[in-house]
């Protein structure tokens, strides 16, 4: 059996990443929705008429 020390490390480096992986799904998660908030029509019509 492992160690209590290990145990406390290995739990500490899982929560750790789950955190990251949590906050970068977040973060991907945002930049869909501001892409979403821009209809297509938009910025086809911003881009035939800027010239």
């Amino acid at each position: 059996m492992a160690d209590p020390l290990s145990i406390t490390l290995a739990t500490i480096s899982l929560a750790t990443a789950l955190k990251d992986i949590i906050e970068l799904a977040q973060m991907i998660e945002e930049s869909f929705a501001t892409v979403r908030i821009i209809p297509p029509q938009s910025i086809k019509s911003q881009s035939d008429s800027g010239g």
